[in-house]
């Protein structure tokens, strides 16, 4: 009797050990499956994102001639597996209105770390910029897109003629074409200004009649802009806005508020749609 006691008691401990055993592979067979379903799922993902991402850039390339400019971007993000942009030329530089440009571009192109460089000299004019070889500089940094933000105001108060501010403008451009030939450049007018309208320099011109010269350039030359100018002014009259709420005491540079508007106009801008086929062939 205790012979079959303990023989019952090993075939018990041996069928609960079985059970267990079988149960822990089952599970360990059911968790490996989760996992390579898992797996199979993000792969799946992964392709299918790519797919459209391809998608998006072949579309992106077969419209050049109408896209928005951080579109392009991504075109160039594609191509080159990086992507740089240059700020070059006004007085509209200063970090807090770079720095939040750069990360909503970089935002848009799902990259941490955008390159983004800023090449202007003190007090900049379009003959300065010539003269101190500006143009040398901005190459070396080999961007992708230029942001030309054109010196209007300075070529006012060094009294530039408005032909001789045509003729250094496309100089300039020409410059930059030809030591950046697959760069997408975009000139930039500046915002307005609540005292320059009625300020005439000796030449008896005020900035007005500047930025009317840069718009007839950019209409007789094709050149890529953004009217900054025009668009800050309409979104103040709309909103029944003074100019000086803006504006620092000087009545031309950008104050917070000023700045914060420039940020958002240009963002909007990048958005809307342009002849990109002069840039990355």
């Amino acid at each position: 009797m205790e012979k079959r006691n303990i023989l019952f008691l090993l075939v018990s401990i041996m069928v609960t050990a079985g059970v267990i055993i079988a149960g822990s592979h089952y599970a360990e067979t059911k968790k490996e499956a989760m996992i390579n379903h898992g797996k199979t799922k993000i792969v799946k993902k992964e392709i299918s994102e790519k797919k459209q991402e391809e998608k998006e850039i072949s579309e992106i390339e077969s419209n050049r001639e109408s896209i928005a400019t951080i579109d392009y971007l991504k075109l160039v993000m594609a191509k080159k597996q990086k992507v740089s942009v240059s700020f070059f030329g006004g007085k509209e530089q200063q970090p807090e209105v770079i720095e939040p440009l750069q990360n909503w571009i970089g935002k848009e192109l799902k990259v941490a770390d955008l390159a983004i460089q800023s090449v202007s000299i003190p007090n900049p004019s379009t003959y300065q910029l010539i003269t101190q070889n500006s143009v040398a500089t901005l190459a070396s940094n080999a961007p992708d897109v230029v942001f030309f933000q054109v010196p209007v105001v300075g070529d006012q108060e060094i009294d530039i003629s408005l032909t001789n501010s045509k003729d250094y403008l496309v100089q300039l451009m020409e410059d930059i074409r030809a030591q950046l030939p697959e760069a997408l450049v975009i000139l930039v007018t500046p915002p307005p200004s609540s005292t320059l309208k009625e300020a005439y320099n000796s030449r008896s011109i005020n900035y007005v009649s500047y930025l009317e010269n840069l718009k007839e350039i950019e209409t007789e030359e094709h050149f890529l802009y953004f009217d900054l100018h025009d668009q800050y002014s309409s979104y103040l009259e709309e909103q029944n806005q003074p100019i000086e709420t803006t504006l620092e005491a000087d009545g031309i540079t950008m104050n917070s508020a000023g700045k914060a508007l420039y940020i958002e106009l240009f963002e909007k801008s990048l958005t809307q749609p342009i002849d990109t086929t002069s840039g990355i062939k």
